[in-house]
């Protein structure tokens, strides 16, 4: 899973995330018992942090990693998920 301590102390790079959103995709190709909604689920806590870079980093970790997968890998209810993950985070 992701530290997502690591993103709620602000020490989450650019870099760090790319890196981390190559292991997650990885991880979501190859692990059935893995999915987007555990990831969505994981970062709970840096999705919902009251400071704004904190937030923009855990929504950017889960768009680096969506952009590393191939369209098929998604079903309809994970795509579901995804709009009303991010019309969420439009509120």
């Amino acid at each position: 899973m992701v530290d997502v301590s690591h993103i709620s102390s602000g020490l989450s790079t650019p870099d760090w995330q790319r890196e981390q959103a190559q292991l997650l995709a990885a991880r979501l190709q190859s692990d059935s018992d893995f999915t987007l909604l555990s990831l969505v689920e994981s970062l709970g806590p840096a999705l919902t942090d009251t400071k704004v870079e904190v937030r923009k980093a855990g929504v950017s970790l889960v768009s680096l990693t969506l952009t590393l997968l191939p369209p098929s890998l998604l079903p309809a209810q994970e795509l579901s998920l995804l709009s009303l993950f991010y019309t969420d985070r439009l509120r």
